[in-house]
Order: C-alpha cells, then structure tokens, then sequence
C-alpha cells in the first residue's frame, strides 16, 4: 500500500513544511510518517482523513501493515 502522506503532499506539490502546517505536527512526525518510522495516533487520523480524501478505513489498513 502506498503511503498517504506523501501520496498526498505530492499530489498538491506540498513541501514538508507545509504538510506538518496543513497536518497541525512537527516536520519530523512528517518525515517519520512517510518513511514508516511512525505511525499516527487516533486523533491525528482524522486529520489525515480529512486533508487527505483517503477513508479512515483505508488509513486503519496502512497502519495495520505497517504494524504487521
């Protein structure tokens, strides 16, 4: 599965920076969710559906790999 995070900060052509702005984290906790180094707790999921387009369903299923 692919990672949303970056899939959507290339789409809108989103530097770092402006994700962590748009998401409401750090650049690091950015940089972290798109290499999976980290995943993102329940409250940040909801932004991440909400910036992203992406369902909670299919956020839950690439967390689930990740921690597989």
């Amino acid at each position: 599965m692919s990672n949303p995070i970056r899939e959507w900060r290339e789409r809108w052509h989103l530097t770092q920076r402006d994700a962590a702005k748009r998401l409401g984290v750090s650049i690091n906790t950015v940089i972290n969710w798109e290499t999976d180094s980290a995943v993102p707790d329940k409250g940040h999921r909801a932004v991440i559906v909400a910036q992203t387009g992406w369902t909670r369903e299919q956020i839950a299923a690439w967390i689930a790999e990740l921690e597989a």
